[in-house]
């Protein structure tokens, strides 16, 4: 059954008829077992939330079948009204089950949004798609695909694994962010003693679809609590740097007002979640927009999304930063305070003490200015971490942690701190 804080939202939008099935397990499970009474669904566990007022709702779902090891991938979506009418889901299509109130449940790999996804995931179709995407590349046409990642309706991350111990790197893109991610991964960077970057192996716009080098290494995000954390993130601090110096090409700018338009729309979003918050939510837009906007203008390759899960280690002290699809032209600070933001979470979720945050913050500032001409200003650095915890605010009810409005509130009220601060007391 529904929270209270989940039953105040479906009550306060009735714009989304159907969005008690998103939210409610319990209505997702008989559904499920009702429409598909073949499957034997025993369980089903929500782990992901995405809203848009008024607009949809959608949940992913693990769902567990009896006798099964390895629960099924699923989606379920409420629409608003235009929203449904715009949809084309083929008669007939055993991925997914039309219910009423405009809601679509889509059994993996069923995507309303990535409608090929199906015939990537099909060993047969598979080969088709592939020898379009890497004519050059037949040993990798037969293999299987592991999935390593998957938003629905947005993007699907694989990984092809040849007989010999190379792999292949695929994503999958829904259709109007394909051009924008084909874009921004056009990138001309030599490896270097410190820095690698994926090389892009092929391209399909039929299919929306990229393929990319596998780099082997270690992940930044699972090294923050050995005792080479310290060395490791001053060696990815040197990596961004010079990461930073890339060349632009055509790529899309990020400009203060856009990044304030964000703010605005997060901040709507969080009043629309929880409206007690919505006072303070704005208070931080603005305030956060406000500095921005006062900064003087800087043109420079940035990640767009840098976080510890964007970082390998790799051999010989070379660093491959990784996932390039939201690069574009803009201010630098972005990616280090959005980079510290997400380190801060580690001292939220209690991996890493204060003290260890506050060492592992100074080794990264220490590597990145090792090795670029334009020191950090550290005087506007609490905005753009604050910029960052911010774009992360919603973390709480994306996951539909116990009584999110709680944990809304405390990420709102850490982030006021750090907005109102003086580095390095952050």
């Amino acid at each position: 059954m529904l929270s209270t804080a989940d039953a105040n939202l479906v009550q306060r939008d009735q714009a989304i008829a159907g969005m008690k099935v998103v939210m409610d397990p319990d209505a997702f499970l008989t559904i499920l077992q009702v429409a598909r009474p073949e499957l034997d669904v025993t369980r089903v566990q929500l782990t992901y939330l995405r809203y848009r007022p008024t607009r949809t709702c959608l949940g992913s779902y693990q769902v567990k079948i009896r006798d099964t090891v390895t629960p099924m991938l699923a989606h379920v979506t409420a629409y608003h009204g235009k929203a449904w009418g715009r949809l084309s889901i083929p008669i007939g299509n055993d991925h997914h089950i039309i219910c009423q109130d405009q809601v679509l449940i889509s059994l993996f790999p069923g995507d309303a949004g990535l409608p090929s996804l199906a015939g990537l995931i099909n060993r047969d179709s598979r080969q088709d798609i592939l020898k379009t995407l890497l004519p050059a590349s037949a040993e990798a046409w037969p293999a299987d695909i592991e999935t390593l990642a998957y938003k629905p309706q947005r993007r699907y991350v694989g990984r092809i694994n040849f007989e010999h111990g190379n792999s292949i790197v695929v994503k999958h893109y829904r259709e109007n962010e394909y051009p924008k991610a084909a874009l921004a991964t056009m990138i001309d960077c030599p490896a270097t003693a410190r820095l690698r970057t994926p090389r892009t192996l092929g391209r399909s716009q039929h299919h929306q679809s990229l393929a990319f080098e596998w780099l082997p290494g270690r992940v930044l995000r699972r090294e923050i609590t050995t005792t080479s954390a310290a060395h490791s993130l001053y060696a990815c601090g040197a990596a961004l740097a010079e990461f930073h110096t890339l060349a632009t090409d055509n790529l899309k700018h990020r400009t203060a007002s856009i990044k304030a338009d964000r703010l605005t729309a997060a901040a709507k979003t969080i009043a629309h979640l929880h409206p007690p918050l919505a006072s303070l939510a704005q208070e931080i837009a603005t305030g956060i927009a406000q500095k921005l906007l006062q900064e003087a203008p800087a043109r420079q390759r940035i990640h767009g999304d840098f976080s510890l899960s964007q970082v390998i280690l790799m051999e010989k002290g070379q660093v491959a930063i990784i996932d390039h699809d939201e690069n574009v032209c803009g201010d630098p600070m972005e990616d280090i305070g959005h980079f510290i933001a997400r380190l801060l979470r580690y001292e939220h979720t209690r991996k890493i003490t204060h003290n260890q945050v506050e060492l592992l913050m100074e080794a990264f500032i220490e590597g990145y200015q090792s090795n670029t001409q334009q020191p950090i200003t550290t005087h506007t650095l609490p905005c753009h971490i604050a910029a960052g915890l911010f774009s992360l605010a919603h973390k709480p009810f994306r996951s539909h942690k116990h009584n999110w409005p709680q944990g809304l509130q405390k990420r709102l009220e850490k982030i006021n701190d750090i907005l109102h601060s003086s580095y390095p007391n952050v």
